[in-house]
């Protein structure tokens, strides 16, 4: 667990500082998303929602 959220705090780094230092929006396409577990888009979804006061930091396809 505690390697999961560490990756998921480096992939929140990454976009952010994609976006507020190159001024990209990262866009993360997930091929065949129906086979991925209920916890897995949960993730997801967690990993696009975290800055919700402010610029969207990463675009989910």
């Amino acid at each position: 667990m505690a390697a999961q959220y560490r990756y998921f705090r480096q992939v929140r780094a990454e976009s952010s500082r994609l976006t507020l230092e190159s001024k990209q929006l990262p866009v993360l396409i997930i091929d065949e998303a129906h086979h991925l577990r209920n916890d897995v888009l949960e993730d997801l979804r967690l990993l696009t929602n975290y800055a919700m006061d402010s610029d969207p930091r990463l675009c989910l396809l």
